[in-house]
């Protein structure tokens, strides 16, 4: 089963890495996300088992194995990876920026903008804009905007500064 998993996993991030030259995750502090539930003796923890088994799943995808595949697969090939502060890019919107809290419930970004979408791909969305401006700023440049963004970019060596 860990062979089958590492093979998709490299297969999946030599693919990254030879279609885009900048991936940019989410920085996400795993260990944290898979601490144990179980609480103490004085404070018992809730939903020990859920938590058991989310965690399980959080382990089994090999999220941060495959960070580390794009990585140095990307280097090779002479683009980069930037991990991105994930918090809040899903009450950030997009497009103006602004930033309204909002329940998990609540399934769609809707911006007085006009931006309205589903609330995963505007986090997206903010998550690829927080790369492109940590890319810009590490070759001194301005932020790419949307219209750059369909844009295949050339790929020079030793350019990208991974965060």
């Amino acid at each position: 089963m860990a062979n089958t998993r590492e093979q998709h996993l490299h297969r999946v991030s030599g693919r990254l890495a030879r279609e885009h030259p900048l991936v940019v995750p989410e920085d996400l502090r795993i260990r944290n996300m898979t601490r144990s539930a179980a609480g103490t003796v004085e404070e018992p923890g809730t939903n020990v088992a859920q938590k058991r088994g989310l965690n399980s799943s959080i382990l089994d995808a090999g999220w941060g194995k495959l960070v580390q595949f794009v990585r140095y697969k990307a280097e090779r090939a002479g683009g980069g990876l930037i991990c991105v502060d994930s918090r809040g890019t899903s009450q950030e919107c997009r497009r103006c920026g602004a930033v309204a809290a909002k329940p998990l419930s609540l399934r769609r970004h809707v911006c007085p903008c006009g931006l309205d979408e589903h609330r995963d791909v505007n986090s997206a969305g903010v998550i690829r804009d927080r790369g492109l401006a940590v890319k810009a700023a590490s070759e001194g440049g301005q932020p790419l905007g949307d219209a750059d963004v369909g844009r295949r970019a050339v790929r020079r060596p030793g350019t990208l500064a991974a965060a």
